[in-house]
């Protein structure tokens, strides 16, 4: 009976997780995902139009929890100082999804940042954002932009 007892002690052991962390290699070397960010109140990133268009923003970097966009297959417009964009849409934000980072030069680099959070419903359709972008062009003597996504941007 000792005997007994003492092979259901070490089974049960056998089925406790071990306390000692497992080794790297056993380790995912995936980054843990960004926890979501809700702008939904937050007035800086209402969203906001202009007839068919949505207002984007221009930022300094990409919000929490925003990532680079992939450059639009369509090319870029600039009209009276806005930086006109067709981006992937799915037709439900609740935010502004959008952004833009400008850098220095001419003609101005930039790239769009994109808050995956913002709109919940499968990115179908394009829209086009608008992104006011006048005082960089000017600061920047530029009359041209050029999707660029600087090293080290996710």
């Amino acid at each position: 009976m000792l005997l007994t007892l003492l092979l259901g002690a070490i089974a049960c052991d056998a089925d406790k997780p071990s306390a000692t962390p497992p080794p790297a290699a056993a380790r995912s070397a995936e980054p843990a995902p960004a926890a979501a960010v809700d702008r939904s109140k937050d007035p800086a990133f209402a969203l906001k139009q202009d007839g068919d268009r949505y207002l984007g923003l221009v930022v300094e970097r990409c919000p929490e929890g925003a990532r680079s966009a992939p450059a639009p297959a369509v090319a870029p417009a600039i009209v009276d100082g806005e930086l006109r964009l067709e981006l992937p849409f799915g037709g439900c934000p609740t935010w502004t999804q959008y952004s833009v980072v400008v850098g220095k030069g001419s003609p101005l680099p930039f790239h769009a940042c994109v808050d995956p959070d913002a709109d919940k419903c499968q990115l179908a359709g394009t829209k086009v954002w608008s992104f006011d972008i006048a005082a960089a062009l000017r600061a920047n003597g530029a009359t041209a932009v050029a999707y660029s996504v600087p090293a080290g941007v996710r």
